[in-house]
């Protein structure tokens, strides 16, 4: 089972109940920091300060529905309320006795409460995927459950009447007819909203940006939309690729954004497609991306190369050793930002003691340093020992690869890092294995392992994200459970 997650709870909310809530108020997401993705099923535990918070969530909701918009009437039949409503609210029928119960509770404390009682039910808190018995001991989802997974999966919701309906006449048993659905799912606006979340928790930009000099919270509202549109019409496309993700020659500003990154020619408040040269377009290109991953007022080698290496290529980087840099001489003249990292944090800081992790982070950090903490592209800096003298900045460097031994590759900037992740294989099996958790809920398993190649395949084939999400959608490590899964 897998409790849900905020954003699943306040969709599922609004599309059954049709209560806007505040996500705020909904108890937060534990994420763990390796699997980096909400919903992670070992961690589906509600602590006694959450009880509380869902129980008052649910009498706030409750107040605020129309219960005749749900089909209640005064004298009419409770019975079939019930059943109806327990059916969206359970993605299952009611049993007999549990469905009696229910009718009982509403003649005694009215459909309001019923309400209520049902939102802090594990039955709606918590999502089935038991599956029946079967030979060999695994376990094939119910085609209930199935139905559930999918649209949780795909569109980040409680699965609608008309998919419990194919679900109940058995329409979701063969392969053809789940990709069908998830096609079906990607053209939606539901669809497209779930894998814009996807990319912000992908490229680690979503969460909560503070104030920082020379943004104002219509400015950052702004990035947000220019990586949700981006995203959203990225993936309604059946031709989009992986290589469009990160290299796509385009982005979404409107006139605020575009000024405030120094683009010309856009006017307007709405978000519209325009061309752009290198310096903009793509995931690695982002502003949002760029100052989420930065300090207050500076830039970060270390947050930016450890967002690039653990998001996008899979990679663990361990916890700091809280080590003071030793006999570090700093220059006179002035000098850079990434000067200072490599000074504390470089190959021979420390003697070398701080390398066996910076390699991982430091030249990646580096690439994005024409990007100031307030995402606006800049090929000079104020010099980090000097504020009145601007330095250029060099975003060169290599990547090593996942070794640390060998490099992948040399750059000159982002775009050229950015041009290399479909080509490369770690890049591919990271974003396979990351949609995998995503959608599943857990680290892959043994099965697991052998869907997230086949996914990593489909990237490397064509890189065709939609060929990528059916073959996760229609894998045998999604429909089908072993025991102590």
């Amino acid at each position: 089972v897998r409790l849900l997650t905020r954003d699943e709870y306040r969709n599922s909310v609004q599309d059954v109940l049709g209560v806007q809530l505040n996500s705020e108020l909904i108890p937060a997401d534990t994420i763990d920091l390796e699997f980096r993705y909400p919903g992670l099923a070992d961690l589906g535990v509600i602590n006694k300060a959450n009880v509380g918070l869902y129980y008052e969530l649910a009498v706030r909701v409750a107040r605020q529905v129309d219960v005749q918009q749900l089909g209640f009437q005064q004298g009419g039949d409770n019975k079939a309320f019930v059943e109806s409503l327990g059916r969206r609210l359970y993605r299952n029928r009611l049993p007999a006795e549990q469905s009696a119960d229910m009718v009982a509770y509403l003649q005694e404390h009215g459909p309001n409460d019923l309400v209520a009682a049902m939102l802090v039910s594990p039955y709606f808190l918590y999502r089935s995927e038991l599956g029946d018995d079967s030979e060999g001991g695994l376990f094939r989802l119910t085609q209930s459950e199935i139905a559930t997974l999918l649209s949780f999966g795909f569109l980040g919701t409680t699965p609608s009447v008309d998919l419990m309906d194919k679900a109940e006449a058995g329409l979701l048993d063969t392969p053809d007819a789940i990709q069908a659905e998830v096609e079906n799912m990607l053209s939606t606006e539901r669809g497209q909203e779930q894998f814009a979340r996807f990319v912000r928790y992908y490229d680690k930009s979503y969460k909560v940006v503070g104030d920082k000099p020379g943004l104002d919270d219509p400015t950052i509202a702004d990035m947000r939309r220019e990586l949700d549109t981006f995203s959203k019409q990225l993936i309604a496309k059946p031709t989009a690729t992986m290589n469009e993700l990160f290299n796509p020659g385009y982005t979404f500003l409107n006139e605020r954004l575009a000024r405030h990154y120094g683009v010309n020619g856009v006017s307007g408040e709405a978000m519209q497609r325009d061309n752009v040269d290198r310096t903009r377009g793509g995931l690695l290109h982002m502003g949002i991306m760029h100052v989420s991953n930065s300090d207050n007022t500076a830039t970060s080698l270390v947050k930016r190369g450890k967002m690039l290496r653990k998001q996008m290529f899979c990679k663990t980087v361990g916890a700091g050793t809280g080590l003071d840099p030793e006999d570090v001489t700093f220059p006179t003249e002035p000098y850079t930002t990434r000067t200072y990292w490599t000074l504390i944090t470089g190959e021979h800081a420390s003697s070398g003691q701080c390398w066996g992790c910076h390699v991982y982070m430091n030249y990646g950090g580096a690439s994005f340093e024409n990007y100031a903490a307030d995402g606006r592209y800049r090929i000079v800096e104020k010099a980090y020992n000097n504020a009145s003298v601007n330095v250029p900045i060099d975003a060169s460097g290599v990547l090593a690869d996942n070794t640390g031994l060998a490099n992948w590759m040399s750059f000159e900037d982002a775009r050229d890092i950015s041009e290399h992740m479909p080509e490369n294989a770690d890049a591919r099996d990271c974003l396979a294995r990351s949609y995998y958790g995503y959608v599943q809920g857990e680290q892959p398993t043994a099965g697991g392992r052998q869907t997230v190649k086949a996914m990593s395949q489909d990237l490397a084939a064509g890189g065709l994200l939609h060929k990528m999400l059916a073959t996760l959608a229609t894998s045998d490590a999604l429909l089908y459970r072993k025991e102590g899964d």
